[in-house]
């Protein structure tokens, strides 16, 4: 059995009392290695809990544990005055109509030369005085991707993820792949991989070079070449949002007919030519059990020799437990855990390989101590043979797990599946 080991320095980063906007929570980083042999760090940040803004910070470390906050007095006026010349400020935050309130999880892939950022992008409020706020329309959100070779400028590529998916999880593939086939689509054309809603890849022959071609039963073009790939989790692109109360009030455009859907909000797989346009969206992975409340992806895909590395989170959900004594009475809560699976490395739509259990659950005193019991992995590497998982916990501080890859793929190897599951199993 595998198991992510904590470091003994957790956490690597928690919020500093002295920098005005993360003295609530620093957690959910994104996490790459430079060039330089440093390790650079973006972290979400909240300073308040009256709206619980998020903004990103920067911080840098050169053996991946002891971090120092980067200081550029010229990228924020949140902190201002002649005691602010040496206190760190945000590198990016709220600017557009689409992250008005709230700039969240950012997840780091390098593709090529740049550096492209994931982000949770909030339109409206969260929060309002610690309270939650009534609405007409549950919240929505969605994921905007980031470009940058410093991680102090930014551009600001826009919205990625498909409209009203309500959509907070996207990684990108660190290299285009060669992807299954492909109906010839126009790129804002939101396609499944099927008509018919079918997931599975399609199964036509092998062709050598950059560019292969073939047709359908029904005589349609289908192309295959290298693409960008994604994991994201659309969280209304499921049975149990189709069936809700807010189905007729918010026209959510789906990939299939609703009885195709998955019952939890699931891990899939979409594809593009432009890093902003994704098509061709299939189900990769989904819950399947009575306490499962959704699963969701967590790193961006690693690649190793044996295939992709996806870890993910799962999130468990344990019901509100009434008792005639106040003391007894237990809310419902959920619980997030890390989890791995090992997709093929020329086509991430199989998954060869999968751990049925936790390998990281929330236990320590930072994983549980703020009233949630989280531990919600966003970045990490590989680095000497060794699997660095960075995560944050219990939506307050960052924490830091590593193990030997070898021995990971060897179990993962040891559970294979040959894809013939999408489901989890525990």
């Amino acid at each position: 059995m595998f198991k992510l080991i904590r470091h003994i320095s957790n956490p690597v980063l928690k919020p500093d009392p002295s920098i005005p906007w993360e003295t609530e929570g620093v957690f959910n980083p994104g996490v790459t290695e430079l060039s330089s042999g440093e390790v650079a760090l973006l972290y979400r940040a909240v300073g308040e809990r009256d709206s619980y803004i998020s903004h990103i910070g920067l911080a840098k470390s050169k053996d991946g544990v002891v971090f120092e906050r980067y200081i550029d007095n010229s990228s924020s006026d949140i902190a201002s005055g002649p005691e602010a010349s040496n206190v760190p400020k945000p590198v990016f935050g709220p600017s557009t109509e689409f992250d008005t309130w709230a700039t969240e999880d950012p997840r780091i892939t390098k593709i090529g030369d740049d550096f492209y950022i994931t982000y949770v992008a909030v339109p409206e409020r969260i929060m309002d005085h610690n309270q939650g706020i009534e609405r007409k329309l549950p919240l929505e959100t969605a994921t905007a991707l980031l470009k940058t070779k410093d991680f102090i400028t930014f551009e600001n590529l826009g919205i990625i993820s498909p409209r009203h998916s309500d959509n907070k999880d996207i990684v990108l593939f660190p290299r285009k792949i060669m992807g299954p086939y492909h109906k010839d689509v126009e790129p804002t054309e939101m396609h499944f991989v099927d008509d018919r809603g079918i997931c599975p890849t399609m199964d036509i022959p092998e062709k050598s070079g950059d560019t292969e071609e073939g047709e359908d039963s029904k005589g349609i073009r289908l192309d295959k070449k290298p693409r960008y790939a994604m994991l994201h989790r659309p969280n209304r692109w499921d049975k149990i949002w189709s069936a809700g109360e807010y189905r007729h009030a918010i026209n959510v455009p789906l990939p299939c007919e609703i009885d195709l859907l998955p019952t939890l909000p699931s891990i899939w797989i979409a594809w593009s030519d432009d890093l902003i346009h994704w098509t061709h969206h299939q189900l990769l992975l989904s819950p399947s059990h009575q306490s499962d409340a959704k699963i969701g992806p967590g790193l961006p895909p690693i690649e190793t020799p044996d295939g992709w590395l996806m870890i993910y989170h799962h999130v468990e959900k344990q019901d509100a437990v009434e008792n005639t004594d106040p003391n007894l009475r237990k809310p419902e809560k959920f619980i997030y855990s890390v989890r791995v699976a090992l997709l093929d490395l020329e086509n991430p739509t199989k998954i060869i390989g999968k751990l049925p259990y936790d390998i990281l659950y929330p236990e320590a005193p930072y994983e549980t101590e703020h009233g949630t019991e989280i531990i919600f992995p966003t970045g990490g590497f590989i680095k000497d043979g060794k699997l660095h998982v960075y995560y944050g916990a219990s939506d307050y501080s960052i924490g830091l797990a590593t193990g030997s890859l070898d021995e990971l793929l060897v179990e993962l190897k040891k559970e294979g599946i040959d894809g013939k599951t999408r489901h989890e199993t525990t």
